[in-house]
């Protein structure tokens, strides 16, 4: 309650709390205003229209203008009359208006409206929490392979296609890897798709415990994966292609060891290149995946970088 007449005040507390209220008074707008910043769970102010320092129009536009956390119910007293008044005020920001002197009965009914409204808005607020919270989970969903946990082949595609937009603009160096399972169908054959899935799991689990942490994983499709290594030129390509290979082919498996084939490319994206992002996509795909064919047809278990010589 803000209202820069200390009798008006306390005859406005007084009716309020006997409404059931829990009511702060102000002197004036700026008192208010402070009041406002350092607590935020004053759902109404009633504020008169003219007072010193700071006025109800004033204080109606900074409140409008910060973006607290709950909607704040503005009921400006005034004594002025007319239509220019009135629109001036809702221009503000306020919400309702009340005649001085006041009227119990009209002030009981403006803040039963007020409560109407500020319930709409909290459940408002509720399902759009709740909205946002499904669209978080729809995104995991679409954009998650459901067996490895790692991300899937379109969260893999759209984010090789904005690593490339990257790469262009700032001329660095990126390299793909596209990592195989050796002889995963015979493993499911003898051991069953259950152990197979499990199997596909470490293999995901190893891939990501062993590649950096802006490194890119994510499952291409059935017993293939894929990892992106932004900023990362031949050498440092192959070094990391190695850690993943030796990091499956060491891990004490159950069944059978099981190993990885590993096709490695880099490409150094200049801003002159005539090849636009879905050109490029297509090509360094090509690229690791020819490598991927060279290292399985010559023994498995091996990285190969690819050479146009491929």
């Amino acid at each position: 309650m803000v209202d820069d007449a200390p009798d008006s005040r306390l005859i406005i507390k007084s009716v309020l709390q006997k409404l059931g209220y829990q009511v702060t008074t102000a002197n004036d707008g700026e008192e208010a205003w402070e009041l406002l910043n350092r607590c935020d769970d004053f759902q109404i102010v009633i504020s008169d229209w003219v007072m010193p320092k700071l006025d109800g129009l004033g204080l109606c536009q900074r409140i409008r203008q910060e973006p607290f956390s709950k909607y704040t119910y503005i009921i400006l007293l005034t004594g002025m009359s007319g239509k220019t008044n009135l629109i001036s005020g809702i221009a503000a920001g306020a919400d309702d208006f009340a005649t001085k002197p006041i009227n119990t009965e009209e002030l009981e009914i403006r803040l039963r409206s007020a409560r109407r409204i500020l319930e709409l808005e909290h459940t408002l607020a509720q399902q759009n929490e709740a909205l946002a919270r499904a669209n978080v989970k729809l995104q995991v969903y679409a954009t998650t392979d459901d067996l490895t946990g790692l991300y899937n082949r379109r969260a893999f595609q759209e984010h090789l296609e904005k690593t490339l937009l990257f790469s262009r603009r700032t001329n660095e160096t990126l390299s793909l890897l596209m990592v195989d399972v050796d002889y995963f169908k015979a493993y499911n054959d003898t051991f069953g798709h259950v152990e197979g899935d499990i199997a596909l799991k470490i293999v995901a689990k190893l891939l990501k415990d062993n590649s950096r942490s802006n490194d890119f994983v994510a499952r291409f499709g059935g017993e293939e994966f894929t990892v992106i290594l932004p900023n990362t030129e031949m050498r440092g390509a192959r070094f990391c292609a190695e850690e993943l290979r030796e990091a499956v082919a060491n891990h004490p498996w159950m069944e059978r060891n099981i190993t990885v084939s590993i096709g490695v490319t880099t490409v150094a994206y200049r801003r002159e290149q005539h090849e636009d992002t879905q050109e490029m996509y297509s090509r360094i795909l090509s690229e690791a995946d020819q490598a991927l064919y060279r290292s399985k047809s010559t023994g498995r278990n091996k990285v190969t970088h690819f050479r146009p010589r491929l």
